[in-house]
Order: C-alpha cells, then structure tokens, then sequence
C-alpha cells in the first residue's frame, strides 16, 4: 500500500469534495428537469381526462340518436 502522508490526505479529501459540490449542483439541474417533465405529464394526463370526460357523452349521445333514426 501506498504511503499516505498528511498533505496527500488532506489533497484527496480536497478531491472528494470538490466534486461531491459539482454533484450536488449535477443533481440540482436534474432534479429540475426532471420535475418539469412530471408537470408536463401531469398536465397532458389532465387534459386527456377532461377530454374524455366532455367527449364520451357527446359521441354516446350521437350514436343513440343515429341508433334510433336508423330503426325508425
């Protein structure tokens, strides 16, 4: 094993550290992507739900009355 003195310590915590820091703003960056993304989704979802909440009566309406005036 190597032999470690107290600055070669001390430069290779200097290491860790620096780049835990970048990271953590690594991190940051994603983690805003990320949620942004998940509000998309989110919205997209919504949407799609009222769509298909103000659609599905509207279609089920028409087809009952194109049902009807064809057995007429």
């Amino acid at each position: 094993m190597e032999n470690l003195n107290n600055q070669t310590i001390k430069h290779i915590f200097e290491d860790i550290s620096k780049d835990l820091k970048e990271l953590k703003e690594l991190a940051k960056q994603t983690n805003g992507r990320i949620k942004s993304l998940e509000i998309w989704r989110a919205r997209l979802a919504g949407g799609l739900a009222v769509i298909i909440l103000l659609l599905v009566p509207i279609v089920i309406q028409y087809l009952a009355k194109a049902v009807e005036a064809y057995y007429k």
